[in-house]
């Protein structure tokens, strides 16, 4: 398939950047009194909180939906998590915790679990489902929710890998070993073993998974001291606090090398992150003056 094929599709994103946020916009809106003051700004120009529906339409939109899925695999196994841990609820009661779009029907999913029948689920789905299942039964409760995430990094790796667009593979490796380093410094300062890391932590990663491994076994301070040793030693001074907006310095900065790339599937992606940074902002903000 041609990047041109994606023409149509990057021009309805162009048109939506014009409406961005500046940072004049931002400073306007916190200098507000209240939430519901900036509320009602951010409605008067139009501002729509309803990512779950521009994301719809840009799918719509894409003449390749199996490559863009690769970044909405992670929604299917956070709402797999979220089915298992309240199999006694009704759906209508569980969707406010569920995250959209799905690769797979979000309800479908609910109903196979509710049936005991995974093997309506597709493989992907059942394989987690069956592990997670399996790991309950053993009184595992923290361990299947974190083999579910683990399964979602490495599945969301393999299905970039397989879409042969390097920019995928790239920021989903990225976004992995930000992961994994956070899930590092949790074990190491709670003491988790060799074999709750190995669980943990996605398989493959921008540094050396076994030194990460090793060195969170030996305590906080060992791990701080190996990822001075790599290309994300800034990390250490924003693994208590600021570590989301780390993470999104970085992947900014993975961006900058594709900011050139006009067509394809590489601007739908990067216009969404940068609409969900702008609705973080804006949240913050609001939370901010509640």
């Amino acid at each position: 398939m041609s990047d041109f094929d994606y023409t149509y599709a990057v021009a309805y994103i162009n048109s939506l950047k014009n409406k961005f946020l500046k940072e004049s916009d931002f400073e306007f809106l916190s200098s507000l009194d209240d939430s519901s003051a900036v509320i009602n700004a951010l409605k008067a120009r139009g501002f729509s909180f309803d990512l779950e529906k521009l994301t719809c339409e840009i799918l719509k939109l894409s003449p390749n939906k199996e490559a863009i899925n690769v970044f909405f695999y992670r929604n299917d196994f956070h709402n797999l998590k979220v089915f298992l841990k309240h199999k006694d609820k009704k759906y209508e009661d569980l969707r406010k915790y569920l995250i959209f779009p799905g690769v797979y029907d979000a309800e479908k999913m609910f109903t196979s679990l509710k049936q005991n029948n995974f093997n309506l689920l597709p493989r992907y789905l059942k394989h987690a489902a069956d592990s997670a299942l399996n790991k309950m039964k053993h009184n595992s409760y923290q361990l299947w929710q974190v083999f579910i995430d683990k399964f979602s990094m490495d599945f969301s790796l393999k299905k970039a890998t397989e879409t042969g667009i390097d920019f995928f593979r790239e920021l989903i490796m990225l976004e992995n070993t930000l992961s994994d380093i956070k899930i590092a410094y949790r074990c190491a300062r709670n003491n988790k073993d060799e074999d709750f890391l190995n669980t943990a932590l996605s398989e493959e990663m921008l540094i050396s998974r076994k030194a990460l491994i090793k060195s969170a076994i030996a305590g906080e301070n060992e791990l701080l001291k190996f990822l001075s040793s790599t290309k994300f030693k800034e990390a250490e001074n924003y693994l208590n606090e600021g570590f989301e907006n780390y993470c999104s310095d970085k992947i900014r900065n993975c961006f900058k090398k594709y900011q050139y790339t006009f067509f394809g599937p590489v601007p739908l992606i990067f216009f969404l992150y940068e609409k969900e940074r702008e609705m973080e902002k804006v949240r913050l903000i609001i939370s901010h003056k509640e």
